[in-house]
């Protein structure tokens, strides 16, 4: 049985098997797409599907769902467009139902209202989740390495073009060193450092709202970095940055945005872990490796404290998106065993 009917009325119970559709779906087919106009809910009778959400250029799987569940509420409930794939895992049976009908079917019955609510909000917070790249992997543990790809004719004709020392190139040696000391002894907790442009971008704990750009053939400069950037030890960063999310989570704005974000945030700001500074100093040492790739080579790396992420663009234009574990692997793979990306 439909785990919904056991909820209902016997006269909502058989308005809902009157009013619905019987569709058969073969294994392997979509069901619906992300973006698709929200005009049905589906009950299944038999066989599973999975729940699938697009990542840049990729599908990842966030749930399979099976006989006597049900899907497609929140796009109907909320007449927002439909926010993940469904593909029938297996041959499948399902039951359509239009989106009006539920609508009745709902506002007739207030305790199933209620009961759909709930799974909503749990559907709806899950689903920020895997959304977000960073908290699903630390809260799931899963691995985190997404490879996106962008305009092919840059794929197409890196191996042609000139490869030429950039600014930073020159300095780098002298370099890596500064923007170690940045993250772990001074009051940045974020940078992005581009080859192309010699360009450095940072944020401070103390103006955090703010992106500072400094020349990388400045920050070289033992002089300078103190001219611009505060001293403070990591583990005092680490508990300053502790402190500032306990103001925002206890700050009257917080309590006044929807309850699936608040639990979000919490899941964030509560369980919040810095990047170890071990890793920050193997993530900065092998960046001259990144930038020997033969053929494919780095452009631009962003770093921070805050999270276990860690951005990668390429000559290429393919940009890989790492936590600190793939990283390791990821130079393993790829610097030595000089193969391509």
């Amino acid at each position: 049985m439909l785990k919904i009917l056991q909820h209902l009325s016997e006269t909502d119970r058989a308005s809902l098997l009157s009013s619905a559709s019987a569709l058969a779906v073969p294994a392997g087919q979509r069901i619906f797409s992300s973006g698709d106009a929200a005009g049905h809910i589906y009950f299944i009778r038999r066989g599973r599907v999975a729940v699938l959400l697009d990542q840049f250029n990729s599908e990842v799987e966030i749930n399979q769902l099976g006989a006597g569940e049900f899907f497609g509420e929140i796009g109907v409930l909320r007449d927002t467009p439909r926010a993940a794939n469904v593909v029938a895992v297996e041959p499948t049976e399902l039951l359509r139902l239009e989106k009006h009908q539920f609508h009745t079917l709902v506002g007739n019955d207030p305790s199933l209202a209620a009961r759909i609510e709930r799974i909503i909000g749990l559907r709806t917070h899950e689903l920020a989740l895997q959304e977000s790249l960073a908290h699903s992997a630390r809260i799931h543990r899963h691995r985190l390495h997404v490879s996106i790809k962008g305009d092919p004719s840059l794929r197409e004709t890196a191996f042609v073009r000139e490869r030429h020392e950039s600014v930073v190139d020159r300095v780098l040696d002298a370099l890596a060193p500064r923007l170690e000391e940045l993250l772990l002894e001074r009051a940045v907790f974020s940078l992005s450092l581009g080859f192309n442009n010699g360009e450095v971008q940072t944020a401070s704990v103390f103006d955090p709202f703010r992106v500072e750009l400094h020349p990388a053939l400045k920050l070289v400069d033992a002089a300078y970095v103190d001219r611009h950037f505060a001293r403070i030890g990591y583990g005092a960063k680490v508990e300053m940055i502790r402190r500032v999310y306990a103001l925002i989570s206890s700050d009257p704005s917080f309590s006044g945005i929807p309850p699936t974000l608040q639990s979000l945030y919490r899941d964030s700001l509560g369980g919040w872990q810095p990047l170890a500074a071990d890793e920050i100093r193997r993530v900065i040492g092998e960046l001259p490796s990144l930038r020997r790739i033969e053929m494919f080579y780095l452009r631009s790396v962003t770093i921070s404290t805050v999270q276990d992420v860690i951005r990668l663009q390429f000559n290429c234009d393919g940009t890989h998106i790492l936590g600190s574990e793939d990283y390791h692997r990821f130079i393993d793979e790829n610097v030595e065993a000089g193969t391509g990306l």
